[in-house]
C-alpha cells in the first residue's frame, strides 16, 4: 500500500469516527434513512410501527390521472395517543385543489363545501370498508365570530377535517415543516391556470375586447388568484379550517410556510387540501 492510499484510508476512518461521535453524543442523525413509509392497510395498523413524525401509507387516491389506477396516500403522523390507542395523521402533500366553499359568503367550517367533500366523496373514494372502519369520528372545535356563536367556538363531528391555525403551530414548529408538496394532477392544474391568466392579461394589454364578466368571475378575480405552486419553494398554499379576519375568508398556510391568519376568500380555487384523520391502532404485541 503506498502512502497516498494510506492517507485516504486514514482520512476515511477519521470521518467515520467523527460521524459516529456526532450521532451518539450530540444526537444529530447523520446516516441516511434506508426505510420508506410504513405501509399499513386494514388490519396491519400495529401501534408499535407508529411514532410521531413517522410516515405511513394508508388508503389510495388518484393523484396522477394515469391509467395505472389510484396511488397510495402518504401520511405524516402528527400525534400518537397512547391512552386512546389512536394516531393523528395528515397527508404529506396536498391531494387536491379546490375552494373552501362554492360561493362567496360568510360560512363556517360546519357548513362549508370542503367539509362536505372530505367527509363524503373523499372518505368513500380513498378508503376501503376496512380502512374506513379505522377512521374515528372526532369532535372538532373551530373558532368563529361571536355573532355566530356566543362562546366563539362551534363543534362538528368529523371523520376527516383540516387543521386549525393553532394546531399548525403545535405540530409544525418551523415554517419549513409546513411546506406542502403537490401531486402531478395539481401541478398540471396550476400550469393550466397560470397559462390561462397570462392569456387574459395579454388580451387586455393588446386592447382586445374582453367578454362581459359574470358576477362569479369578478369574485374570483377579487379573491387574489395566483399561481398555485411557488417557484421559490415548489410548495403550495393549503387551507385551514379556521376563518380569516372575516367569516367569508378562511385561514391558510402560505407557500413559504407562514400562517396567513387574515385568510383568503373562501372561493379561492387553487389552494391545496391536506386531509387530517384520527385512526385506531391495533394494540401493541407483547
Amino acid at each position: 500500500m503506498n502512502s497516498g492510499e494510506k492517507d485516504k484510508k486514514t482520512e476515511g476512518h477519521s470521518i467515520f469516527r467523527i460521524l459516529i461521535f456526532v450521532w451518539i453524543f450530540i444526537g444529530i442523525p447523520v446516516l441516511p434513512a434506508v426505510c420508506g413509509p410504513v405501509s399499513v392497510y386494514g388490519a396491519d395498523f400495529r401501534a408499535e410501527d407508529i411514532t410521531a413524525g413517522s410516515k405511513v401509507t394508508f388508503g389510495k387516491y388518484e393523484q396522477d390521472e394515469e391509467k395505472s389506477g389510484k396511488e397510495a396516500l402518504e401520511w405524516q403522523v402528527l400525534e400518537k395517543d397512547e391512552v386512546g390507542n389512536k394516531a393523528l395523521l395528515i397527508t404529506s402533500d396536498c391531494i387536491a385543489c379546490m375552494p373552501y366553499h362554492s360561493e362567496k359568503k360568510e360560512i363556517t367550517w360546519n357548513d362549508s363545501a370542503l367539509r362536505q367533500w372530505l367527509n363524503g366523496f373523499f372518505l368513500q373514494e380513498a378508503f376501503s370498508d376496512e380502512e374506513r372502519s379505522r377512521i374515528l369520528e372526532t369532535d372538532v372545535e373551530t373558532r368563529v365570530e361571536e355573532e355566530i356563536e356566543e362562546e366563539g367556538v362551534i363543534t362538528s363531528r368529523d371523520r376527516v377535517f383540516l387543521l386549525s391555525d393553532e394546531e399548525v403551530k403545535t405540530y409544525f414548529k418551523r415554517k419549513s415543516d409546513r411546506l406542502a408538496g403537490v401531486s402531478a394532477v395539481i401541478r398540471r392544474q396550476a400550469e393550466e391556470e397560470s397559462e390561462e391568466e397570462a392569456g387574459e392579461e395579454e388580451s387586455k394589454g393588446k386592447g382586445g375586447e374582453a367578454e362581459e364578466e359574470t358576477e362569479n368571475e369578478t369574485e374570483k378575480a377579487d379573491s387574489g388568484l395566483r399561481p398555485a405552486v411557488s417557484e421559490l419553494t415548489d410548495a403550495i398554499f393549503w387551507w385551514l379550517r379556521t376563518p380569516g379576519d372575516t367569516q367569508d375568508c378562511a385561514g391558510c398556510v402560505g407557500a413559504e410556510g407562514s400562517i396567513v391568519a387574515s385568510g383568503y376568500l373562501v372561493i379561492q380555487t387553487n389552494f391545496g387540501v391536506r386531509p387530517v384523520i384520527w385512526i385506531e391502532l391495533d394494540e401493541e404485541t407483547e
